[in-house]
This record gives C-alpha cells, sequence and structure tokens, in this order.
C-alpha cells in the first residue's frame, strides 16, 4: 500500500538497541575522534579538558574492544545522547527564527496582501485537495519562496511607508538608548588639529561627560591659579580623556585629585586634564603652545607609548563632530562611525619604514612639550601606560618596549628623567575585564587603581614643593627667574 503523501512522518528513525550492531572499527573511530579533540584542547591551552577527553576516549575504546554488548551500549547511549542534544540545539536555534524572522514576514505579507499559502482564499473548500483548481496550483508553486506581486504590479506606498518609518524611529530610539545621538563636539583648530568644544555636558552610557570652558574634561578653572593652591596640569590622549564609558567623577584625574587633596601639604591641589580622543605630540605640543601651563606646578603627561606614531591631523581623520556640524540623529552619528571606520582600513599605513620615521618624529615633539613645559615653570613628569598584555603581568611587546627605551633616552639626554612605564602594575588586582575596557584604556577599576599608583609615584613630589603648606622661597625665586626669561603664550 503506498504511503499517503499527506501524512507525515519522520525522516530519520532512531533504530533502538535491538535493531543494531555496533563493529569495532566503528567503536574505534568514535575513541579516535575523542583522542583528537582532547588533543585540540590541549593545543589551545585546555589541559585538564583534554586530559579528561582523551581519558575518556580510551576508557571506552578498551569497554568497547573488550565486549561487544558493552560496545553496543556505548553506541546506544552516545546515539540517544545526540538525540537530545540535536533537539535541544535546534529549540535554542530556530526559535528565534520562527518567532522573530517569521513572524516579521507574516507581518509584511499581511501589509502587502501577500498570501503565499492561500490560507485566506476560501473559493474552494480547502487547498489541500487533489482536484484542486489547476490556476490556483502554478499560483501557489510560483509564490512558494517569494511574496506575491500585488495587483496591477504597482506597489502600495502606504504600507511601505509605515514600515519604514517604524524601523526608523525603532532603531533611533534605540541607539538613543544606547547613549547615541548627543555626542560631545569639537572645535578644528590649524595649531591644535582639534580639541573638545568648551562648556559642555551631556550624558551618554556610561554616565556624565563635561568640559570647561577650556575644553578640559574638568572642573571650571582660571587662567592663574588661585593663592596657596598647587596647581597638576595632566596631557593626554583618549585614555586620560576615559571615553564616554566612564562618568566624570570616575575617571583617574579626579580621582587623582581627591586623593592628593588628602595627602598634600597645601590649601588646595587643582588637577586639570585635557586628555583628548586620538591625540598625539603635536596636539598636545599645540595645545599647550596655544592655551599655555594654566600656571602649573607640575605637568604630567600621560599616554600609551602607541601616540609617539601619530602625526598632526584634523577631524577629517577622526570619527567626532564639529560644533559646526553636529549630528542630527542617533543614526547620523553611527554612520558617521561606520563610514569613519570604512576609511580608516582602506587608507591604513602598513609601511613599516614610514612608522619608524613619524616615531621618531613623535619622540622630538614629546621632548619640545616637555622643554616648553619646563621654560614655563613645570615640573615634568612622563607616565606611561601599559597596554592590556604589560599591564596585567604578561610580558610586554618588542616593539613597545623598544619605542619606550628610545623616548626614555631622548627625554634623559635633555635633563628629564622623571619618566614611568609600570608593566606589572595591575597583575593580582582583578581580572583583566574589570581593569581594561580594551587593549589600552582602562575601565572603571583600571581607572582606581591608576589613580592610586599617581598619587604614590608624584604624592612625594609635591610635599618636596612644600613647606608649611607654603611655597619655599629658593623654589619660588627660581620659577621667577624661569620666566622672566620666557613669556608665556
Amino acid at each position: 500500500m503506498p504511503h499517503d503523501p499527506l501524512k507525515p512522518f519522520p525522516w530519520f528513525s532512531f533504530v533502538g538497541s535491538s535493531h543494531r550492531k555496533e563493529s569495532l572499527v566503528s567503536a574505534l573511530g568514535k575513541v579516535s575522534a575523542g583522542l583528537l579533540i582532547g588533543g585540540f584542547l590541549g593545543y589551545q591551552g585546555f589541559v585538564a579538558a583534554g586530559i579528561m577527553v582523551c581519558t575518556i576516549a580510551l576508557a571506552v575504546g578498551v569497554v568497547s574492544a573488550v565486549s561487544p554488548r558493552c560496545r553496543l551500549a556505548i553506541s546506544t547511549f552516545f546515539g540517544i545522547l545526540g538525540k537530545w542534544f540535536g533537539r535541544v540545539l535546534g529549540m535554542i536555534l530556530l526559535a528565534p527564527l520562527y518567532l522573530v524572522v517569521f513572524s516579521f514576514a507574516r507581518f509584511w505579507q499581511r501589509l502587502f496582501g501577500s498570501d503565499p499559502l492561500q490560507l485566506r482564499d476560501t473559493s474552494p473548500r480547502t487547498f489541500w485537495l487533489e482536484t484542486d483548481d489547476s490556476r490556483r496550483k502554478r499560483r501557489y508553486v510560483g509564490t512558494m519562496f517569494a511574496t506575491e506581486r500585488l495587483a496591477n504590479m504597482k506597489l502600495r506606498l502606504l504600507p511601505t511607508a509605515i514600515v519604514l518609518v517604524v524601523v526608523v524611529l525603532a532603531g533611533e530610539l534605540t541607539l538613543r538608548g544606547m547613549g547615541f545621538g548627543d555626542p560631545i563636539l569639537y572645535i578644528n583648530d590649524p595649531l591644535i588639529g582639534y580639541y573638545p568644544a568648551p562648556s559642555q555636558d551631556v550624558t551618554r552610557s556610561g554616565g556624565r561627560i563635561s568640559t570647561n570652558q577650556f575644553g578640559m574634561r574638568s572642573p571650571e578653572c582660571s587662567l592663574q591659579k588661585p593663592a596657596g593652591t598647587f596647581r597638576v596640569l595632566m596631557i593626554g590622549d583618549s585614555t586620560l580623556y576615559g571615553g564616554s564609558y566612564i562618568d566624570q567623577e570616575e575617571l583617574y584625574s579626579r580621582l587623582f585629585e581627591k586623593r592628593l587633596a588628602e595627602t598634600a601639604a597645601y590649601e588646595k591641589v587643582e588637577v586639570l586634564s585635557i586628555g583628548v580622543n586620538a591625540w598625539g605630540p603635536f596636539h598636545k605640543l599645540g595645545y599647550v603652545k596655544q592655551k599655555g601651563t594654566f600656571d602649573a606646578d607640575l605637568a604630567v603627561i600621560c599616554m600609551p607609548i602607541g601616540d609617539i606614531y601619530r602625526p598632526l591631523y584634523g577631524l577629517t581623520a577622526v570619527p567626532f563632530f564639529s560644533v559646526d556640524h553636529p549630528p542630527r540623529c542617533a543614526i547620523e552619528e553611527v554612520l558617521g562611525h561606520l563610514a569613519w571606520r570604512y576609511r580608516a582600513t582602506v587608507t591604513a599605513n602598513t609601511s613599516h619604514g614610514s612608522q619608524e620615521e613619524q616615531g621618531q618624529l613623535g619622540i622630538q615633539a614629546y621632548v619640545e612639550l616637555a622643554q616648553l613645559l619646563r621654560q614655563n615653570g613645570c615640573t615634568v613628569v612622563f607616565e606611561i601606560l601599559p597596554s592590556r598584555e604589560a599591564g596585567t603581568g604578561k610580558d610586554t611587546l618588542p616593539a613597545q618596549q623598544q619605542a619606550t627605551d628610545q623616548l626614555r633616552q631622548a627625554l634623559a639626554v635633555e635633563g628629564f628623567d622623571d619618566f614611568s612605564y609600570p608593566v606589572g602594575l595591575f597583575a593580582g588586582k582583578g581580572s583583566p575585564e574589570e581593569i581594561y575596557h580594551d587593549r589600552c584604556h582602562l575601565y572603571h577599576q583600571g581607572h582606581r587603581i591608576y589613580a592610586e599608583y599617581l598619587t604614590q609615584q608624584i604624592g612625594p613630589q609635591i610635599a618636596r614643593h612644600s613647606v608649611n603648606g607654603k611655597r619655599p622661597v629658593e623654589s619660588e625665586a627660581r620659577r621667577r627667574e624661569v620666566k622672566s626669561g620666557h613669556s608665556r603664550r
């Protein structure tokens, strides 16, 4: 009797142990597969898991070789295990498809009046009859894998417009919830390249971002420091800026100021922080040339060593928006970031020679920056933030160590010896994910640890500048002598 074509039947039936025979060769094949998996796990660094898998595979192999009945039982067990694993995996993979993709497809078809399965066509009693109309059969076959063509081949504009508006609004609201649409804006500058526009206050996904009248992510300040104040000027890139994922008061520059206020001998300590995303040495040098040193006593240059390879560039080379052309919506901001990533990929400089040359120019710019700060009465300190690999205890990459040594030597020639590169600073103080946001930027725990480290490193220098809360006469006289020969910008 022929099988009823409309009655469902299983494509793959599970045959029980009473209907199967397991050969020794098949059992040995399974054992070999287990040994290969165990070896691969060990090669990837999961030694314990690899040993366990190999041990189980060998035990199964021995038992299978000794007893055919055990061999059949083991095969049956793995068959049942594979069957249920396949069911669970199928539910996990197919449930989102059925709930999301198919639901959206049916909604789309409903808007356009499509009915590829003829479910709403009530002309005959049922579609599933062999005596069905030939025209409807051809129509069904023609629309099995595509929505129906609309009447008169004309697109219904209203449903399409509704769907597009809904999709755009949903995307905009989702991106707004993620913090996009209201970014920090920047000013193009021929000497500096670019810097954050002053007096901004926005809230992104990580918290509050605020800039003062000089574009710093710091409280408002004056050009001249108040009496009885020890002022620290921190200059850096995005590692100092902190990113939008760090709240204003959780930055290591802000935590550093609070710790200094508790330990320093001055009546008040101010920490001014001008750190800007993607800045290199020429941007920092240009900012000091144009804005001055803000009467700072101590200048801390904060950087990962990779900054030496950055030339001077403006906003066209970074994914930021200027004050003249802010994004009109969150979608525009995201598209701008994607366009920048594509442009950065296709224009990336892969020449080793040109990178080395740029690195030497960057080192010269840092030396010039240190000299300019010293001429304006600042004690200069270089703090090199180690990368994630070096900071969490692993060895420094040879290229990073070589660049660090070159910068240290160039600064030492000019008498700048306050240079720190704390490899292993974060080792044993938390997981890498808690300390680093990525390979070079710190996360919340990293900012707290680094602030404590800077306090221990720089606090004693501040103490040496003070005597009973006032500047020593000798230091003040030396400062006036230096200022007399070098005017501030």
